[in-house]
């Protein structure tokens, strides 16, 4: 139980560096937590899915570079599910569409 605790602790750690766009926090956060799944859920929302959210290139390519899922569904602000690149190509940003193909 405790362990489990742990991996939702990291998780909402990664997120919220990712919300507050901060590269070198996601970096730390990942090489400090070597177990985490980061193409887990949290709040319906992937690390992948949400950094595209947020139109940070930067740590798109952190997430990509530590293999996450490309195709993971996730909910956006709206309830809708949708993958990373369907939703770089709803937010107009094409850098990260490049990343994401």
């Amino acid at each position: 139980m405790i362990q489990n605790y742990r991996k939702w602790d990291a998780l909402n750690e990664l997120h919220i560096a990712i919300r507050a766009n901060k590269p070198g926090l996601v970096l730390y956060t990942l090489q400090r937590h070597r177990s985490l799944n980061i193409n887990s859920n949290l709040m319906r929302t992937s690390a992948l899915s949400l950094a595209v959210r947020n139109q940070s290139e930067p740590i798109v390519r952190i997430l990509l570079d530590y293999n996450c899922e490309l195709n993971k569904l996730s909910s956006d602000e709206s309830g809708r599910l949708e993958t990373p690149l369907y939703t770089a190509v709803r937010l107009h940003n094409y850098a990260i569409v490049e990343l994401l193909l």
